[in-house]
C-alpha cells in the first residue's frame, strides 16, 4: 500500500478584543485570528516509529520530553481519531507565533498538526473534533482552558464566545486598523488565572463587579464591530484595559506600552491574552497613523510590533 502524501496542517494566531478573564467566568469575550502569524505542521512518511521535528525537540514522539507531552498526546489521540497506527510519519513544526505572549502559540501548534493528520490521512473531522482534540493540548499547557483560543486559530474573522455556547460570527463595518505590540516578556496564564481565581474566592463581590463590567464591555465591542465605530471601540478598549488592571492582570511595563499607545495618537489601547507580560494591542484612528504609532512603541521598548487589520464584511460572508 502507498504511503500517503506529504500534508500540511495550518492555523493562525490568535487577539482577544474583550473579555479576557472574564470568559473564564462564563461571559462573553470577543476574538479574532491573528493572520500575520502562522503555525504550520507538515506530516509526512517515514519508516520506523514516528517522529516530530520542532524548535524544541527533534526525535521520536516516545522519547519526546515533558514539555512536549501535550502536544504528544494531541498526535496521538488524533491518529487514533482518524484510525491509524502511531508509527510510519514524521510531523515537522514551524511556528512563527512566540511563545507566552498570548497569541494563542499552544492552541496554533495543536490545531496545525490536528488538521496535517487528518489530512495526511484522507480524513474529515467535524469543527466539535478538531476542538476536542486541540483540547488535549490546551489542558496541559493551561489547565483548565475557556476555548476561545482553540476557537481563534482556526477562525475566519471576529468572533463572539461564551464558553460552552455556539460561536457566534460578528459583522464589521468598516475597516479597523490594530497595531500589536511585544512587551518582549513571557505571561503567566496559570498564574494570571490562579491570581484572578484568588481574588474571586477572597473577595467574590468586587471581583463580580469587574468581571460584570467586562461583560459590558463585550457588548459595546460588538456593537462598534458592527457600527465600524472606531472611537467607541477605542473607549471600549481602554474600559476593558481599567478593568483587567483592577483584577491584577496588567503590570508596569504593560502600562507603559498601553500609555505611549495612547500619547501616539491611539484611540485605545489594552493588554490582548492573559497579561503579566505578553502583548498589547492598540488601535490606530486610521490607516495612516498605523506606522507612526509601531514605530513609537517600539522605540517605548515593544520588542516587535505587528499591524492588524479586521477587515470589512457581512454575517453573510462568514462560514
Amino acid at each position: 500500500m502507498a504511503s500517503p502524501r506529504p500534508s500540511l496542517g495550518l492555523a493562525s494566531g490568535k487577539l482577544i478584543l474583550a473579555g479576557e478573564h472574564s470568559v473564564v467566568y462564563d461571559r462573553p469575550a470577543i476574538a479574532l485570528p491573528f493572520t500575520r502569524l502562522m503555525a504550520r505542521a507538515r506530516i509526512s512518511s517515514i519508516d520506523g516509529p514516528s517522529r516530530v521535528s520542532s524548535a524544541y525537540y527533534e526525535g521520536t514522539l516516545d522519547d519526546a520530553p515533558d514539555i512536549l507531552s501535550g502536544m504528544v498526546d494531541c498526535i496521538r489521540a488524533t491518529v487514533d481519531a482518524v484510525g491509524h497506527p502511531h508509527d510510519h510519519f514524521m510531523i515537522q513544526v514551524d511556528s512563527t507565533i512566540p511563545t507566552g505572549r498570548g497569541l494563542g502559540s499552544s492552541a496554533a501548534v495543536a490545531a496545525s498538526a490536528v488538521r496535517g493528520i487528518a489530512s495526511y490521512y484522507g480524513a474529515v473531522l467535524s469543527h466539535e473534533e478538531e476542538m476536542a482534540l486541540v483540547r488535549i493540548a490546551e489542558v496541559h499547557a493551561h489547565g483548565t482552558p475557556s476555548g476561545i483560543d482553540a476557537e481563534a486559530v482556526v477562525a475566519t474573522g471576529p468572533f463572539r464566545f461564551i464558553k460552552g455556547a455556539p460561536i457566534i460570527q460578528l459583522p464589521v463595518g468598516r475597516a479597523l486598523h490594530l497595531v500589536v505590540a511585544d512587551s518582549g516578556r513571557k505571561g503567566n496564564t496559570r498564574a494570571a488565572v490562579e491570581g484572578v481565581r484568588c481574588r474571586f474566592e477572597n473577595d467574590r463581590d468586587a471581583t463580580e463587579a469587574h468581571l460584570d463590567q467586562l461583560a459590558v464591555v463585550v457588548e459595546d465591542v460588538q456593537d462598534a464591530l458592527r457600527d465600524g465605530d472606531t472611537e467607541v471601540l477605542g473607549s471600549s478598549m481602554n474600559a476593558a484595559q481599567r478593568e483587567l488592571s483592577a483584577i491584577g492582570v496588567s503590570d508596569s511595563v504593560l502600562d507603559s506600552l498601553i500609555s505611549e499607545a495612547l500619547r501616539s495618537g491611539a484611540v485605545g489601547a489594552k493588554i490582548t491574552g492573559s497579561g503579566l507580560g505578553g502583548c498589547v494591542v492598540a488601535l490606530a484612528p486610521d490607516a495612516e497613523s498605523v506606522a507612526p504609532l509601531a514605530s513609537a512603541l517600539e522605540a517605548a521598548g515593544a520588542q516587535e510590533t505587528w499591524s492588524v487589520v479586521v477587515h470589512e464584511r457581512t454575517v453573510e460572508e462568514a462560514p
